[in-house]
Formats: C-alpha cells, structure tokens, sequence
C-alpha cells in the first residue's frame, strides 16, 4: 500500500514537472477510461462476472500509472479471458485497455516483449471476432477507435516532435563543450609556446654566434649539430599548433615493420652522438592508426629519456614483443649518477620527467599499462599496450 502511495505521488510529481512519458501515458490512460465509462453507462453489464471484469478493466487501466508494466500485464491478460469466455455487448469493450496497454508495453519492454504482446492482441482479436456480431458495434464504438488512434498518433509524433529537439539540444550542448574545450586547450598550447619559443629562439641565435666566432672545424660541426635540434623543436611546437585547426594526422605506424623502421631511425640518432645500444623486435601484428600513434610516442619518450639519464656512451637497450593480444615495450639503460639532468625525489627514485607520466597516462585510458623507475643502477620503463580498443 505504501509503495502504491509513492508511486501515485511520484506520478502527480512528474505530471507537474512536465515529463514528457508520463504526461502522455497520463492522456491515453484517461483516453481509454473515459470511453470504457461511457460504454458502461450505456451498455450496462448484464451479470455479476461481467460487473467484475468491469471494475477489474477500469483500475488495472489506471494501475498502468502506477506501474506501467505490471497494469498492462494485467490489462491485456483480463482482456484476453474475458473475450473467451464473455460476450462483447455488455459492459465497457476490452479493445481499449489492450490497445493502450500495447502501446506502452512497447515503449517499457522493446522489441520481443512487444512482438509477444501484438501476437496476443491478434488472438485475442480472433475469439472477439467469432463471439462477436458485427452488426452489433454502435457508432460510439467507432468513434472511441477513431478517437483512440488519433489521439494516440498525435501524442506519438510529440514524443518523437520533442525527442528529436531535445537531441538537437543535446547535441548543441555538446558542440559549445567541444569548442570551449578546444579554446581552453589553444590558450594551453600558446602558453607553452610562447614560453618555450623565446628561450628556443635565443638558444639558436647564440649558437649560430659562436658557429661564427668558433675556428675549430669539429666544435664547428658539432655547434651545427646542436642548432639543427634546436631547430626541430621549434618547428615541433610550429606543427603541434597547426594540429589546432583541424585533424591531428597519426604516424603512419600499422604494424610491426613500420615500428622497427621508426626504431631503427631513432637508434641511428643516438648512435650519431656516441650512444651504445641494441634494440630488437619480435612477432607480427597489425594495429590501427591511433594505437601506432600511442606506441611511437611511447617509444619515442623512451628514447628521449636515455638522453636525459645518460651521457654519451651509454649502453641501452629496447625490446618490443607481441603476447596475448598485448604489445610489450621494455626500454632498459645505464644511468649517469653524476650527470645533472638526472635528480633524485624524496623516496630514491629518479625523476622521469613529465613526458612518461602522460604517456602512461596515455595508455592507461586504452587500458594498457605502464611503469617505470630504477632498478639495480638502471632506468627501465614498460609498457603493456592493447592492439584492439
């Protein structure tokens, strides 16, 4: 009794409220009671089991505000007994309890429950059709039916009328997120722009004074070198504000050639400048564009910090390997303890910079892993990524 009591409350709240789903089962439960009270008035019942089926119709049309699936259980199962076993021309006409009943049972179960229910709604059709004389039907029978369908189409085309405004809104809500989020995330990248852009720029303008002044060939050789990277950087951040206005063009990276081609690449680089170090890929896969681009920038990461953890003849090594549906990465190298890119935090480890903690962060989000951190006098950095998403 109290659960009735809420949900009846509940019900004067969301008609007040103005929610759409009940407004409408609130108009056609009051459709089909107030055509089922006319024809009782009407057309009386004419024995006890028809004046019980009566009352029995009217309130389990109105527990369908209650609780619309079990009042049009209720409704469309009393009907289907009472068209075996009554005859049609007493009391209020079953059709319209159904009718409703099936309209919101379709709504409430979906698609199996609805195809079950429409097949009872046939059979039940079939034992009205031989108990019933056609010629019986009064005009009002006609126009409940006529009345019931209009009513019943124009209250559909609202919910669809709405649902369809309320995706347009939805999706207007969406497109002022997206864009203030890209508005957030330029102002981001300008900052950092311009805060790396002027200390870069001084650096390549001070390099190419001393390239002048310096008369040493080698030193000359080697100022050139360090100019040229400094270059790339700036070009870098040149592209990444680019990628702004439109799609971000992934690495063309699907599959287990084309990373050993980008591994060999960035291994020639670190041999250049006098580093020692191996590298080995094992298995074939193939992958999508954006889990090529996850595993370029991790392993380029990877790259970056034996540069940042070692000097010049350091020994490293990168192994990559396919297992179970997975891409595992293990970069491994000898650090420098001395060397002042390298700092220790407050509990041993050493700092990886910023770059790991976004890849990791990177491909935790696809549901891969990803750990890194010292390890008997090495810095090691795995990661396990997904080849499906």
């Amino acid at each position: 009794m109290r659960q009735c009591l809420f949900r009846f409350l509940n019900f004067i709240y969301n008609i007040l409220t103005r929610r759409s789903k009940f407004i409408v089962y609130f108009v056609l439960v009051g459709l089909a009671e107030s055509w089922s009270v006319a024809e009782w008035y009407y057309n009386p019942p004419r024995n006890i089991s028809s004046l019980v089926f009566a009352v029995v119709h009217l309130v389990a049309i109105f527990c369908v505000l209650l609780n619309a699936k079990f009042g049009c259980f209720i409704v469309i199962v009393a009907s289907i007994f009472f068209s075996i076993s009554q005859s049609s021309d007493s009391g209020p006409s079953q059709i319209w309890g159904i009718l409703i009943s099936l309209g919101i049972a379709a709504y409430e179960f979906k698609a199996v429950i609805s195809f079950f229910l429409l097949l009872s709604l046939i059979v039940c059709q079939i034992f009205v059709t031989l108990n019933f004389n056609i010629g019986q039907y009064s005009y009002m029978t006609l126009a409940s039916l006529s009345s019931f369908f209009v009513v019943s189409y124009l209250l559909g085309k609202s919910i669809s009328w709405k649902n369809i405004a309320n995706k347009r809104q939805e999706e207007e809500k969406m497109l002022n997120l997206k864009k203030a989020e890209d508005v957030r995330r330029r102002r981001i990248a300008v900052t950092i722009h311009d805060g790396m852009s002027g200390s870069l720029s001084l650096a390549t303008r001070e390099l190419q004074r001393l390239i002048r002044k310096t008369p040493s060939e080698v030193e000359r050789i080697e100022l050139v070198k360090v100019n040229g990277y400094v270059g790339e950087a700036l070009m870098g951040m040149k592209y990444a504000l680019d990628c702004l206005d439109g799609d971000v063009d992934f690495p063309d990276i699907k599959n287990m050639n084309d990373l050993k081609l980008l591994i060999a690449d960035e291994d020639a680089r670190l041999k250049r400048l006098g580093y020692k170090g191996s590298w080995d890929c094992e298995g074939t896969c193939f992958f999508n564009s954006y889990i090529g681009y996850v595993v370029v920038s991790f392993v380029r990461e990877c790259y970056a910090n034996i540069l940042k953890h070692s000097l010049p003849g350091c020994v490293y090594h990168i192994r990559v390997s396919v297992l179970s549906g997975n891409m595992n990465i293990e970069c491994s190298n000898k650090i420098d303890k001395g060397h002042d890119a390298i700092k220790h935090s407050q509990d041993g480890f050493f700092s990886s910079g910023y770059g790991l903690s976004l890849q990791k962060a990177n491909i935790s989000s696809i549901g891969g892993s990803c750990v890194y951190g010292i390890y008997n006098d090495e810095w090691k950095a795995i990661a396990s990524i997904p080849l499906r998403i």
